[in-house]
């Protein structure tokens, strides 16, 4: 979009860090809708067969390749950047990735190189209230580096999403009747349904 009202225009080229799973399809449509078209995403491995990417690259996202273990990887993928959204600095998994902290802190340093004026942050609900829950923890650490770098950053604090109940590793135990969660049973849990994208 060529007018200089656009939201594309004040925003400028944004990075798109971790949206190649199941949610990531829903962050370039967020971004659509709101007419930001000049998107790049970084994978490891630019494979248009791969359903997500080929859905990216058809939707008009520009794909890099680059590695969150290496900076320079990452310095090269925001050249030209003004705005990065990062969804996540690990797989979705289980257990919390011990990789995830080091990681942000090289995204977080690549980001202060290229002089990144926004960065948003997908991190959790409640992130802040020492929650005792591993991967809450460990994404409000992620918050912490970011601060730290002294990157102007937005934080998004989601509940849980409904889908987290039926991954790989929490089906088995839903399937059985019973399903321990880091949380106590006392406590109500919010959780979000994702839309469906297309």
């Amino acid at each position: 979009m060529s007018d200089s009202g656009s939201t594309e225009s004040k925003i400028g080229k944004v990075l798109l860090i971790g949206v190649t799973g199941g949610t990531g399809g829903n962050v370039v449509k967020g971004f659509r809708e709101q007419e930001v078209t000049n998107l790049r995403a970084i994978t490891r491995k630019i494979d248009l067969n791969r359903p997500s990417l080929s859905k990216m690259s058809e939707a008009g996202v520009e794909l890099v390749e680059a590695n969150l273990d290496d900076e320079n990887s990452l310095v090269a993928a925001m050249n030209g950047i003004s705005a990065v959204y990062c969804h996540a600095t690990s797989a979705d998994s289980a257990k919390p990735d011990p990789l995830e902290i080091e990681r942000a802190k090289r995204v977080a340093q690549a980001a202060k190189k290229a002089d990144i004026k926004h960065f948003v942050y997908n991190s959790a609900g409640g992130a802040d209230r020492n929650s005792g829950i591993p991967h809450i923890e460990q994404k409000y650490k992620v918050e912490q580096i970011l601060k730290a770098a002294g990157l102007p950053t937005t934080m998004l604090r989601a509940c849980l999403f409904m889908e987290e109940f039926w991954k790989k590793y929490t089906r088995p135990s839903i399937l059985k009747g019973t399903f321990p969660f880091s949380i106590q049973p006392d406590k109500p849990l919010q959780v979000l349904k994702q839309k469906a994208h297309q």
